[in-house]
């Protein structure tokens, strides 16, 4: 058996609290846990939970390489991020808002839609537009509606076109949704690179 994260317990130890406890303190004391109930448990069929913070939080779980490079990531909002893959999922979106994120790979598929704030899809904003941060570049592959404009640089809240759901890429690597329908909504998308 391996000692990596407590003392081992000698043959012919006492059969006493101490000699039990003290090895299992200091396995509690490797295995994160706090009073919120955040921490790693594992079930009887073996399935590993790790709870983190509510969502919103800056919380996330890591998987990295044998060099510590970050492979794949899930934060507390459910959202994952990979070389070649990221999403966001119900992010709220204002009227005269932006939003962005930095893209995994500089050309980008990204599949997106957005509900109302009672949870129902919008049929007018949901998309699959291509995206390049080198150039930078946008096409729309597939769109449903016609709240959705192309458009390149950096979106502010009121940078697009007015009673248009704006979609931008950037130079800065990022890909940039704006918000100018008229009301609030939520966005949900998903990226794959190359």
């Amino acid at each position: 058996m391996t000692t990596n994260h407590h003392t081992a317990i000698s043959t012919g130890a006492a059969a006493n609290a101490a000699t039990i406890n003290t090895p299992l303190g200091e396995l509690d004391a490797v295995i994160p846990k706090n009073g919120s109930g955040e921490g790693v448990s594992v079930d009887t069929d073996g399935t590993i939970t790790l709870k983190l913070g509510d969502t919103g939080g800056t919380e996330k779980v890591s998987v990295t390489d044998s060099g510590d490079a970050e492979v794949v990531s899930i934060d507390s909002n459910g959202e994952v991020k990979a070389p070649s893959f990221s999403s966001g999922s119900n992010t709220l979106l204002n009227d005269d808002t932006a939003m962005s994120f930095t893209a995994p790979q500089v050309t980008v598929l990204v599949i997106f839609y957005c509900t109302s704030t009672l949870g129902t899809t919008r049929e007018d904003v949901l998309g699959i537009v291509l995206f390049d941060t080198s150039t930078p570049d946008t096409h729309l592959l597939v769109q449903s509606g016609s709240l959705i404009e192309l458009t390149t640089g950096a979106l502010a809240g009121t940078t697009g076109t007015d009673t248009k759901f704006n979609v931008s890429a950037h130079t800065d690597g990022k890909v940039y949704f704006e918000n100018r329908i008229g009301q609030a909504t939520l966005v949900s998308y998903m990226v794959l690179g190359g």
